[in-house]
Formats: structure tokens, sequence, C-alpha cells
């Protein structure tokens, strides 16, 4: 007869003379079992955790990112096309796309967080320098929260 992955497996005790030893162990090997079992699904269950956490995030940053580099390329066209471009704004807006493009795509980057809070002062100076309210990428205001 096969075992059941989920039956426990009584050692036979090796000397007949105890019988009860097999009985005061049965504690100690369920802990052991269910101990080994929440291992592995602790495992498990952080793997996906951690991919789901990382994928949010990545997904976050990404849109973020991508606002920011939408923001900068449209009004640099603006800009452009002006016959009195305001020359600090375009050159800040400039600097903010070279800074957007350069972005890591790597993940396991040491400094990405303030390769990003790089990126997010541009901006917001970008949005001083040409007299706009900055929009998060979430689409509110920047910094209100509820």
């Amino acid at each position: 007869k096969m075992a059941n992955e989920n039956e426990i497996s009584i050692p036979a005790s090796s000397n007949n003379d105890d019988i009860f030893h097999d009985i005061v162990m049965l504690e100690e090997t369920f802990h052991k079992k269910g101990y080994v079992e929440g291992i592995e699904q602790g495992k498990e269950s952080g793997v996906k955790d951690g991919f789901q956490l990382g994928y949010d995030k990545g997904k976050q940053i990404g849109i973020e990112i991508g606002t920011y580099a939408g923001f900068a390329k449209t009004w640099k066209a603006i800009l452009e096309q002006d016959e009195q471009p305001k020359e600090k704004a375009l050159k800040t807006l400039k600097a903010l796309i070279e800074l957007v493009e350069r972005f890591p795509s790597d993940p396991a980057t040491e400094n990405l967080f303030e390769i990003l809070d790089k990126i997010r002062a541009k901006f917001k100076q970008a949005c001083s320098l040409l007299g706009v309210t900055p929009i998060a990428a979430s689409g509110g205001p920047t910094g209100l929260s509820f």
C-alpha cells in the first residue's frame, strides 16, 4: 500500500521494550512535518507576493516616468515653435528628457531612487519655469492624498 503524502509515517520502535516511545514522539513528528510544510508554503507565497509587489511598483514608476517624458517632449515642441521661447525652461525640459531617457531599466540599479528623485525635481523645476501646476502621474495634484 502506497502512503498518502499527507499521512505521517510513525517510525517503529527499534526497542520493543519501550512501546510508548512512538506515542510520545508523535507530537514531535507532527511538529516537524508542519514546520517543513510551513517553510515550503512560505517560500512559495513569498515569491508570489514579492513578484506582485515588484510588478506593481515597477508599473507605477513606469507610468510616472512616461508622464514626465510626455510632458517634457510636448512642452519642448511648444516652446520650440514659439517666436520667443523661454530659454531657461527649454534647457530644463531638455535636461528632463535626457534624465528620463537615461533612466535605468534594471530594477537592481543601486541608485535607482536617487535618479528618480532627480527626475522628479527636474520636473517640478520645469513646471515652475513654465508656470503650470504639476499633476502627479496618478491624475491628481502632487502632494495631495486622501
